[in-house]
Formats: C-alpha cells, structure tokens, sequence
C-alpha cells in the first residue's frame, strides 16, 4: 500500500487558506477595470469615477454639517 506523502502540521487546509485571498484580488482587479472603462467621459456626461467622487464629497460635506448642528 502506498503512503500518501506528509504535508507537515495542517496538510490541505493551509494551502487553501491563500483560495479566499486570491478571489478577493480578482474581485478587486475586475471592479477597477470596469471602472476604468467606464471612466470615459461619453459626449457631455462626466465619467463615473468623477460621479462617484462628486458624490463622496457631497455626503461627507452634508454628514458634517449634520455633526456641527447643536
């Protein structure tokens, strides 16, 4: 009977442990892509990254006012 071979202290689960990590990454490297196509102005209309930090700045803007309310 043949032995399968030792892989030290925890075997498979350690060389799945880096599986979570690289679909993240892959995750992220699609939605950086997509935005950066995206990005691109069409005609008149502001790109989508300039949408999205137009709208950033708008609600920390207002959620400050907020706060500074007594």
């Amino acid at each position: 009977m043949a032995q399968l071979p030792d892989h030290g202290r925890c075997g498979r689960r350690c060389r799945s442990r880096g599986q979570g990590m690289v679909e993240y990454l892959v995750a992220v490297v699609f939605t950086a892509i997509v935005l950066i196509a995206v990005s691109a102005p069409l005609g008149s209309h502001p790109s989508a990254i300039v949408q999205l930090a137009d709208a950033i700045k708008s609600f920390w803007s207002n959620y400050s006012y907020i706060l500074s309310l007594p």
